[in-house]
């Protein structure tokens, strides 16, 4: 079988994670498999030819403020003569995007993003945010509505796609996976005793994230909990205008000094963030299969999460969750947590138990499996 796997939008965040951890397991899940891969110049640099898989580089600049519109007209017109050329079985693309045109072959695409469905997400964001969700939320539901098979990467993934007219028959759940970290609970014993303990919360910086009801929470703790634990927050800054109300909103609160805003990190040093971590506060609005959550319980740190679907779907019951704007609620459960060692403990152990419900490996086989079974069916 000959897939060719479409990545020219994994670029950051979660989109790479999935693809790095997809590419690294495939050959060695199906040996016998041919894998032809789209992805951007200069994106990924580790992903290069190999047994089994042949990568093609696509010039388009990802900084570029026009990027989305130029890699939609490379997949409309550039794209499908390359297609033909390279006379593939399946075509698969991590990006729920597919092209106006048919492609004459089985198409699976994963649906990514659940923000554009998120009544709570288009209304945290400002005009041109608004018309962006809507503009992705008809071209998702074109493009699972035309695929031959769509995977879910959460229920509440499919239960959406299902409210918008996608037939639930083509529709499979496959969620993401996470990697185990080895000897995390004894790693983060050791750093128990530092000297300065912090709160930690990670994503990258978008409206939908909530970060301000963290910071609001976080003002409102007893000030021996604030001089104790800082508040850092990691991720990068794409949207500039947000940050600097975030900054903004720290200084009003007058907790400036006790929390940093920290513009990403490299994997190494984001992974000593994580094993420092006495809790780690998850307040996105809307996600669909939240990697950064998962990333959190691998890593076995007690989490607090927005209770918002699909975030107990991933988290159970190892998770405390709190209620969108309630900081109050957030606050109170922050301070409990903080203040009950073998509490701590507890969620510790369950939050890396959790985690280990979800496996790449899996994630993998499920989606080969997919498109071998598409595969098949556009062969009778």
């Amino acid at each position: 079988m000959k897939i060719v796997l479409n990545l020219i939008s994994a670029n950051t965040g979660g989109q790479v994670t999935r693809a790095r951890s997809f590419l690294d397991r495939v050959i060695e899940c199906s040996p016998n498999l041919e894998l032809v891969v789209f992805k951007i110049a200069g994106a990924m640099p580790e992903l290069i030819s190999r047994k089994g898989i042949e990568v093609l580089e696509v010039d388009i600049d990802s900084n570029s403020r026009f990027f989305a519109l130029r890699r939609m007209l490379w997949e409309n017109i550039q794209m499908l003569p390359l297609l033909s050329k390279i006379n593939t079985d399946v075509y698969l693309s991590f990006s729920h995007y597919l092209p106006v045109k048919k492609l004459g072959i089985p198409t699976v695409v994963a649906v990514s993003n659940l923000a554009p469905f998120s009544n709570a997400a288009y209304h945290s964001e400002r005009l041109w945010g608004r018309v962006r969700l809507i503009i992705l939320r008809r071209t998702i539901i074109f493009s699972a509505q035309r695929a031959s098979e769509v995977i879910a990467l959460s229920s509440k993934c499919k239960k959406v796609l299902i409210e918008n007219d996608v037939s639930a028959a083509k529709i499979k759940v496959i969620p993401n996976g996470v990697d185990r970290v080895r000897d995390s609970i004894n790693l983060r014993e050791e750093l128990r005793g530092r000297e300065n303990p912090y709160i930690l919360s990670v994503s990258h910086f978008y409206r939908y994230k909530n970060f301000e009801q963290l910071i609001n929470a976080y003002a409102i703790l007893p000030s021996n909990v604030r001089n104790q634990w800082r508040l850092k927050i990691v991720g990068k800054f794409y949207d500039q205008g947000y940050t600097n109300e975030l900054k903004i909103l720290a200084e009003r609160l007058e907790i400036e000094d006790r929390v940093d805003f920290i513009s990403g990190l490299y994997r190494e040093e984001l992974h000593e963030m994580y094993l420092g971590a006495t809790v780690f506060v998850f307040s996105s609005l809307i996600e669909n299969s939240p990697n950064i959550l998962l990333e959190a319980m691998a890593y076995g740190i007690p989490t607090i999460s927005n209770g918002n679907d699909p975030m107990p779907e991933f988290g159970g019951d190892a998770v405390t969750y709190f209620k969108s704007q309630d900081n109050d609620d957030l606050a109170t459960k922050i301070a409990s947590i903080l203040d009950d060692k073998s509490l701590l403990d507890k969620m510790s152990l369950q939050a890396k138990n959790q985690s280990s419900l979800f496996s790449w490996d899996r994630f993998t086989n499920d989606v080969i499996g997919l498109c071998s079974l598409v595969s098949k069916s556009n062969l009778h």
